[in-house]
């Protein structure tokens, strides 16, 4: 029990056959995960970021979002009071199953969302044949 529950610690928290995991940085920002009969939905806090900034990579099952949040104060010869706003780069990556249709994937950045739209394959149904002997 106690096993399982570093195994996910280390490797990111798992459901319904998805799974997320904060991989490098310093900034974390928060994900959602939506799911639609033929899609997942995907929306990523990130205000303040340049879209410009922000890379994303879909590869075998594992959509990858990373980026860089710049602090537009921060000089060498500036001094703090209180730091509550994370800056600096992340990386976040979400595990789907083997359902995505990678062609279909759609992002739009707006209002500090990042939201991307990964389409379900369309289930195949064939009819078999039986042959005699």
């Amino acid at each position: 029990m106690l096993d399982d529950f570093w195994k996910d610690l280390e490797e990111g928290w798992a459901w319904g056959g998805l799974s997320i995991r904060r991989s490098r940085g310093t900034y974390y920002p928060p994900v959602n995960i939506y799911e639609a009969d033929d899609k997942y939905i995907v929306l990523i806090e990130l205000p303040g970021i340049n879209p410009d900034l922000i890379k994303l990579e879909y590869e075998s099952g594992h959509l990858k979002i990373r980026g860089k949040r710049i602090d537009p104060v921060c000089d060498e010869n500036t001094k703090y009071h209180a730091l509550e706003i994370h800056f600096g780069e992340f990386e976040r990556i979400i595990k789907f199953g083997g359902d995505i249709e990678p062609d279909g994937i759609r992002t739009v950045y707006s209002n500090g969302f990042l939201r991307v739209e990964l389409p379900k394959k369309k289930k195949k149904v064939i009819t078999l044949e039986i042959e005699e002997e």
